[in-house]
């Protein structure tokens, strides 16, 4: 099972919840820490934290256990650790807190540096108000979300309609390298769900493309979710010019046909953490039907501007 918990970035900076991620379950006492820290899967993100973990550990055991107080020994033990992990971060990571510069245009929002002047007293002020109930979603083994906890009681269904207004592309090089962010400063999660299937028809047809050409394809598109973005990153711009209306049809009825089966189904718990919306599987279809061919040839021409 996962553990979804919002945890707001603090003053633009993601080192607050990542420390507090570690500190609630770390444990001095062997059993405890082999149980939590050990056997709990956790990691942070832009705008939430996410505790994976698994039977015999119960919801009630988790969650007691990441809302106990942390100790001042615990605190400053991985507040190092932090430090440690941070000198190592990967050009992945760093690309990623770039992008996200970029898109909030400024450079206060960072990942990747220790945050300084942060107290115990702070991190506790930050775990009371941001690790409760309203603020968490469980995710049951079939990656389903669980109606029956905290947020998942009060979500609603899909709310309005995307705008095209949303979806932007931003430029930018790092370390030398170009990259195109497409990306939306989404108000709901339609502005998400169409961004989702446009990647997915892009990447599918080229591979397409590019296999009918006999040409080996590199999935150079990547997705990221926070709780204010989401965009997709591409190193470089896709060689085609249009996708075939003919594919477009296929490929939204094969997206269909999916949806069906939960495939394609994998943002839907994280949209509903950030929005309050959850997508159920025939609204996810009705919602992609309404979809044009007309719409899509419009996002693809502000990658090709």
């Amino acid at each position: 099972m996962n553990l979804y918990i919002q945890t707001s970035l603090y003053q633009d900076n993601k080192y607050v919840p990542h420390l507090l991620e570690h500190c609630v379950l770390f444990s001095q006492e062997r059993s405890d820490f082999f149980t939590y820290y050990n056997g709990v899967e956790g990691t942070t993100f832009y705008g939430y934290t996410d505790l994976e973990f698994t039977a015999p550990l119960t919801v009630d055991e988790v969650l007691h256990k990441i809302t106990q107080p942390i100790s001042l020994a615990t605190f400053s033990f991985q507040k190092r650790v932090i430090a440690d992990e941070l000198k190592n971060a990967t050009y992945s990571q760093k690309l990623r807190e770039k992008f996200y510069q970029v898109l909030a245009n400024t450079p206060q929002i960072v990942a990747n540096k220790v945050q300084k002047g942060i107290s115990l007293e702070l991190l506790n002020a930050y775990q009371k108000e941001w690790y409760q109930e309203q603020h968490m979603l469980l995710i049951k083994d079939d990656e389903q979300i669980d109606f029956t906890f905290w947020k998942g009681k009060i979500l609603k269904p899909l709310i309005g309609k995307w705008n095209k207004k949303q979806i932007a592309l931003k430029h930018l090089t790092y370390q030398k390298e170009k990259y195109e962010l497409l990306f939306c400063e989404y108000r709901n999660a339609s502005d998400i769900l169409v961004l989702d299937f446009f990647e997915g028809l892009l990447t599918s047809y080229l591979l397409w493309k590019t296999t009918q050409e006999k040409k080996y394809f590199i999935d150079t598109i990547r997705l990221t979710l926070s709780d204010r973005f989401f965009f997709l990153s591409l190193e470089e711009l896709p060689s085609v010019s249009t996708v075939d209306e003919d594919f477009f049809t296929f490929y939204k009825n094969y997206y269909l046909t999916g949806l069906a089966f939960n495939h394609w189904r994998g943002f839907v718990p994280i949209i509903a953490l950030f929005t309050g919306e959850y997508v159920d599987v025939p609204q996810h279809q009705a919602f992609i039907k309404q979809l044009t061919y007309q719409d899509m040839q419009y996002i693809l021409s502000l990658v090709l501007a």
